[in-house]
């Protein structure tokens, strides 16, 4: 087995969703032993996949069969029992099969629905569907919430609080402070995720740069979660905090201890804002903190720019013209992409050319990114026309792209067999699972999505198939 990539690498804009996805079996199990993140993980899923666990969820393994036929009748009454092909399959139809098997591929890569081998039979994982009924029948008490009305601190203020602290960061990559003004945690954070070489940003870092600011919260997450002493309490804080209130404040003893030490470096990457009154120490959830485990979608994403610095105006001449100051994060960023024809007191002018272009290219940075950082980013007076960048601009930047990587590289993971009839039995469950990417019948080989990589090891494990390459 060759992984051609980590998971890490794989995924770009992290959702609390991907990152479930590249965990270990084993992994997500342990984390089914928390409530917080059961609730998030059934939060996070399709409306179809929704109704499949809570129809499994006071299924007894023991007692009650449901098998794989007896899952597909339910959206799909006319499948052929016999070799499961379509008697008379429609447009509608076909669209609601395919809706269906996504559900159940959703449900086996987050190792919820699990198949009894020897039987046959499917059932919910058992940790999580014992942590999940506890949840819903309020037996865990650990969910329990206890808010304090008197809320001092402004939304608004809020959002200021997390948009300083990601401000930060970006200065600290773009070299605007020294790091002597910034947090040893974040510092450490930073050279985890290798965004910076000693002064010199790396690609992971150039990409940072241009990301919006929920995937800008993953990518310091989940560095967060790789130094040494952090563990599966840090994910568990984070499901509870996006079942908080944004705008609502909470006493810390309704933490662990554990969660209560984790807040103080929570703060630091814009999570929390943390006050002290009396002998109490209270907590304020930010926006960035309560849609952590969401599924990005266009109305958060126009929330969390609401504070963004939207002072772009992109013509159709291919200048760009800023509304800030020298030396300010914004003309950083700009000056990465567009080469700078003047610099005003409080504008920056700027012209979009191939060289410069190709150059961020050559820095993993892509033409969506930059397009997404330009809209996002864009003057009130551009927003009055839609799009807010001239279609000119897109399109030659997307051509531009296009010219540069005219070979298409798709991540994968391949496995090669030396027995026909396992070759077989692999490619069956690669094309059942949808992971399948290309195949080789000549060597044997299958190419699959680094994402199905430890469903099909496992799969093959269960088949005592042990002659993978």
């Amino acid at each position: 087995m060759n992984n051609l990539q980590t998971q890490t690498q794989l995924f770009e804009d992290f959702t609390f969703m991907d990152y479930l996805r590249c965990l270990s079996k084993n992994e997500i199990i342990k984390l089914f032993e928390n409530s917080w993140v059961c609730r998030a993980i059934f939060r996070s899923l399709s409306p179809l996949a929704k109704n499949y666990v809570l129809r499994l969820l006071f299924v007894d393994e023991k007692n009650d069969e449901i098998t794989r036929q007896d899952f597909d009748s339910w959206y799909c009454e006319e499948i052929n029992t016999t070799n499961q092909s379509f008697r008379t399959p429609t447009t509608t139809f076909m669209t609601q099969f395919n809706a269906h098997r996504t559900a159940f591929k959703q449900l086996q890569q987050l190792n919820l629905l699990e198949e009894n081998i020897t039987s046959q039979k499917l059932y919910l994982n058992n940790n999580f569907k014992s942590k999940f009924i506890e949840a819903l029948i309020g037996k865990d008490k650990s969910l329990k919430i206890m808010g304090n009305e008197n809320s001092e601190i402004s939304i608004n203020r809020l959002d200021s609080h997390w948009r300083q602290k990601l401000d930060s960061v970006l200065s600290y990559l773009l070299n605007l402070t020294n790091s002597s003004n910034i947090s040893h945690i974040i510092r450490e954070i930073v050279e985890k995720a290798k965004l910076k070489c000693d002064r010199t940003l790396t690609n992971e870092g150039n990409k940072f740069l241009f990301k919006d600011p929920l995937a800008q919260a993953w990518v310091l997450l989940l560095s967060y979660l790789k130094l040494p002493g952090k563990s599966n309490q840090v994910l568990s804080l984070v499901c509870r905090l996006s079942f908080l209130q944004l705008g609502k404040c909470y006493y810390d003893n309704i933490l662990t201890t554990e969660e209560k030490q984790l807040l103080q470096d929570f703060e630091e990457l814009g999570l929390v804002y943390l006050i002290t009154k009396g002998t109490s120490r209270l907590f304020f959830p930010t926006r960035i903190s309560v849609n952590m485990s969401a599924e990005q979608n266009s109305h958060l994403s126009a929330k969390l720019q609401e504070n963004v610095s939207q002072s772009l105006i992109v013509e159709t001449n291919f200048f760009i013209y800023a509304y800030c100051q020298e030396n300010s994060i914004t003309h950083k960023i700009l000056a990465e992409f567009i080469k700078i024809e003047n610099s005003l007191p409080n504008m920056i002018v700027g012209e979009i050319t191939y060289k410069k272009i190709s150059e961020i290219y050559k820095k993993g940075v892509s033409a969506e990114l930059i397009l997404n950082y330009l809209e996002a980013n864009s003057h009130p007076e551009a927003r009055r026309n839609y799009p807010f960048v001239p279609v000119a601009v897109s399109d030659l930047l997307r051509l531009w792209e296009s010219d540069m990587n005219k070979l298409k590289i798709t991540e994968c993971a391949l496995f090669t067999f030396t027995n026909e009839e396992n070759f077989k039995l692999a490619l069956e469950f690669t094309k059942e699972n949808l992971v399948l990417v290309a195949i080789d019948n000549d060597k044997k080989q299958l190419f699959i999505e680094v994402l199905g990589e430890k469903r099909l090891a496992d799969y093959l494990k269960s088949k005592n198939i042990m002659e993978v390459n």
